[in-house]
């Protein structure tokens, strides 16, 4: 029974998007005579179509070889052609090819190549149709969240079996096993034609469930993501402590990125990266970047943060920080000189430094805000919101500058007083949330109901106007 208001298929246009690579293929019996080069079309363990110029006809038995990235070794198949689709308007034909003989090691090589390309198919549509999010469920189509908001695509639904299959072939044995114990995943994946994702799998309802989220192709530079220049002016400094903080989505590993590879190609710096899961690739520029994924290049980022030094970096990007120790090791890097980019889940700068000083147990927390005060050299909150009356998303920022006014306030947890302090400290970079969204608002690229949604207080953005 189709559920009522459940969205229509159109199954011509739901056909699952192949793998397609080069296959070499001869006539069985007939080695002596040159092979043919073709590329696939659609492929199956029990079968796939290829177009070629030549004419075969049906029933005939050929030998088609595929190739095995993975392990450099080729797979061969025999098969005879089943079907064959002419166009009058072209020079080729295409010809599908049902397998009669292929080995178990094969099959199972083959088989991984039809879930490497379906997986690959999704994400490469989600790509197409400029999605920044991919969740796939089992019994369901894929959703992909375009423009900030999510859409149900018009493809079959996701057996479980079919799901669990896709996600394990993209998974290391290491990750498979870690997946396993703890029912939840992160990790970072390239697909065949270069593009990167980050990843999250986990369990829904008893089944295999994934999230997606897309990469960028290239890291932006701090201006082009919209970071005022007060916060790319930090990066540029020989030590101390900068935090990055927001809400999950908010697009913290991006700027974390933009700095990295700012600094990456304005100073001969090594720069040491500690993240979850690698997303954006930095080449060597003027300095070098060291990437180092949790659980893959080490155990933790207390192991990664408590190495950093004896691996000479100049600089250490910490993807979260979390917990009392890995504050400890981040205010020590930057007591020992070296510049530390930390994210921080935090709505806001005030929320940031309050949460860093609330893991610690009362009895340190004056020693480590007295430590935090001397440290730090600024941070920046933002949010990623939808734009106005268009696809897309804009970034809103709120700025801290480490003054000794703003010191002060740190070493003496009289955190209350930043806001206004910052309010009236434009000159030296400073802004609130508040003012960001206000003047986004101004210029029309955000509604004012979404800027009343998030300020800190609604009353007076709501006094600037309409």
């Amino acid at each position: 029974m189709v559920q009522r208001g459940a969205p229509k298929i159109d199954k011509r246009r739901t056909l699952r998007e192949p793998l397609r690579f080069s296959l070499l293929f001869w006539l069985q019996d007939r080695e002596e005579l040159p092979a043919e080069t073709a590329t696939t079309l659609d492929i199956s363990p029990r079968s796939l179509a290829f177009r070629s110029a030549k004419t075969i006809p049906m029933e005939t038995r050929l030998v088609l070889r595929l190739p095995n990235p993975s392990s450099g070794r080729n797979l061969q198949v025999k098969g005879r052609v089943c079907r064959i689709e002419k166009d009058p308007g072209a020079a080729s034909t295409v010809y599908g090819v049902q397998f009669e003989q292929i080995d178990g090691r094969d099959l199972a090589l083959l088989e991984r190549f039809v879930q490497v390309g379906s997986i690959n198919a999704i994400l490469s549509a989600a790509a197409r149709k400029k999605a920044t999010d991919i969740h796939l469920l089992a019994g369901a189509p894929p959703v992909f969240r375009i423009g900030g908001e999510v859409e149900v695509e018009d493809m079959f639904p996701l057996g479980a079996t079919d799901l669990q299959d896709m996600i394990a072939v993209i998974l290391s044995p290491r990750q498979r096993e870690n997946f396993e114990r703890d029912m939840e995943l992160d990790f970072s994946y390239q697909a065949l034609d270069g593009l990167r994702f980050r990843g999250n799998v986990h369990r829904d309802k008893g089944s295999v469930a994934a999230s997606f989220r897309a990469i960028p192709a290239c890291v932006l530079m701090p201006s082009e993501l919209g970071l005022p220049p007060a916060v790319e002016a930090m990066s540029g400094l020989k030590k101390g402590l900068i935090l990055v903080a927001g809400l999950p989505g908010s697009g913290r590993s991006t700027t974390l990125a933009s700095l990295i590879d700012s600094i990456n190609r304005g100073s001969r710096r090594v720069v040491l990266s500690l993240e979850d899961s690698i997303e954006f690739v930095h080449r060597p520029a003027r300095g070098i970047v060291i990437q180092r994924e949790i659980g893959l290049d080490t155990q933790s980022y207390e192991e990664g943060l408590s190495r950093a030094i004896r691996q000479d970096a100049d600089v250490i990007a910490i993807g979260e920080l979390q917990t009392a120790a890995e504050l400890g090791l981040v205010l020590g890097a930057a007591e020992a000189g070296r510049l530390v980019l930390a994210a921080v889940q935090a709505s806001n700068t005030v929320d940031a430094l309050d949460s860093l000083i609330g893991v610690l147990p009362d009895d340190q927390r004056a020693r480590a805000s007295a430590r935090l005060a001397g440290c730090l050299v600024g941070a920046v909150a933002q949010l990623l919101l939808p734009k106005k009356g268009a696809s897309g998303r804009v970034l809103a920022t709120e700025v801290l500058v480490a003054t000794p006014e703003i010191r002060n306030l740190i070493r003496t947890r009289s955190l209350e007083g930043i806001p206004a302090m910052i309010e009236s400290s434009a000159a030296r970079g400073m802004r609130t949330m508040d003012k960001a969204l206000a003047d986004l608002t101004e210029r029309g690229v955000i509604t004012r109901e979404m800027a009343l949604s998030y300020a800190r207080e609604p009353r007076k953005l709501q006094a600037g106007g309409s």
